[in-house]
This record gives structure tokens, C-alpha cells and sequence, in this order.
């Protein structure tokens, strides 16, 4: 197996198993130890749990730019109160990616036509 394809795969299942277990998926990876973890992250997007959302709210801040790609990647789906205003600020973002895919969450919102 190619190695891109591995870590693909890795993080499929990490997003499954976020929304298998949320609960157990959110305790266990508490830590901030764990906030900029790749897999940590798909996890998260496919919990759908308030908590979860938040996280990767803050996450779209966060100095790494693969964290925030990856945080704006795992928001797919999710709803918040504040979701709307944190992306909105996350179209200032540096990096054409994050912006790229704040855009498609915005869009999932039906609030592109404030861009």
C-alpha cells in the first residue's frame, strides 16, 4: 500500500471512529496535548458533538497552518451559534488552503453571499 494511501485510510478511520464513539472519542483525546493531531482532528469532524465544534472553532487560530486546513476540512457538517462569525474571520487567513475550505463550510452554511 502506498504510503499516502495509508495515512488516507488512518485517517478515515479516525473520522469514523469520532462518530462511532463521540463521547469516548472527545474524553480520551481531551488533552492539548492532542489539539494539533492530524487523526485527532478528522476525529473530531466526525463527532458532530458541540464540544467537538468549538474545538476546531479555536483550532482555525491555531499558528499551524496545516492545523487550521485540517480544522476547516473537519468543521464539514458541523453547526454552531458562532460558527458563521469564526469562519468569516477565517477568510483572512493567510494560506489560500484554509481559506479555500472556510468557504466551502460557508457555503455548507448558505453564507457566501456575504462574501
Amino acid at each position: 500500500m502506498h504510503s499516502r494511501d495509508f495515512l488516507d485510510n488512518l485517517t478515515w478511520a479516525c473520522h469514523l471512529l469520532g462518530a462511532a464513539h463521540p463521547d469516548e472519542f472527545l474524553d480520551t483525546f481531551m488533552s492539548p496535548d492532542w489539539y494539533g493531531n492530524p487523526f485527532v482532528i478528522s476525529g473530531l469532524g466526525g463527532t458532530l458533538h458541540p464540544r467537538a465544534t468549538r474545538r476546531l472553532m479555536r483550532l482555525l487560530t491555531n499558528d499551524d497552518e496545516w492545523v487550521r486546513v485540517n480544522a476547516a476540512v473537519a468543521l464539514c457538517g458541523h453547526r454552531h451559534r458562532g460558527l458563521r462569525s469564526v469562519l468569516l474571520s477565517a477568510m483572512d487567513d493567510p494560506s489560500n488552503l484554509v481559506r479555500y475550505h472556510v468557504e466551502e463550510r460557508l457555503e455548507e452554511l448558505g453564507q457566501t453571499s456575504s462574501l
